[in-house]
């Protein structure tokens, strides 16, 4: 896979960048964001103060991965953490290493010692990869959320 770039991103690729977060929902069943949101991407992840960052993965200039990340604080670390908020690979080119080559750009981009991050239940083979290339499950930790209306709600209460 000599033809293999990994890059950080850059606002001409937030168009790409939308379209393999659609797939990514789409294959997990996450099927609430299968609709653009180039606007939040633009104004959350390329403005002065960013909160995001990410690489993308390019065969023959086509991007056909992507990995989305924050740094955050673990109290229970007592470090600051890498948090990998979405890592997508087109299913081609998911053979050839490509996400874990995307996690390894974030870990020499960022020289942290911890990475955190959420699989959907139902995301079996996410499962498998994860813990095939090193991370460990922590049935200690669930996810809750809150959003929308029920957010505001609770602001009022």
């Amino acid at each position: 896979m000599s033809l293999l770039n990994i890059r950080s991103i850059e606002l001409q690729d937030v168009i790409s960048i939308d379209e393999k977060l659609i797939k990514l929902a789409l294959e997990t069943g996450l099927g609430w964001r299968d609709k653009r949101n180039i606007p939040g991407l633009i104004k959350y992840g390329f403005s002065n103060n960013p909160l995001f960052k990410g690489f993308v993965a390019e065969v023959k200039s086509k991007t056909v991965g992507v990995c989305l990340y924050f740094i955050t604080f673990s109290e229970w670390e007592g470090l600051p953490t890498i948090n990998i908020q979405d890592l997508y690979v087109d299913k081609e080119h998911r053979k050839n290493k490509i996400a874990v080559k995307l996690i390894q750009a974030v870990i020499k981009k960022e020289k942290l010692t911890c990475i955190k991050l959420m699989v959907s239940s139902s995301n079996i083979k996410a499962k498998e990869f994860y813990n095939k290339i090193g991370f460990h499950y922590r049935p200690e930790e669930q996810s809750y959320y809150i959003g929308g209306k029920e957010i505001l709600e609770l602001e009022n209460k």
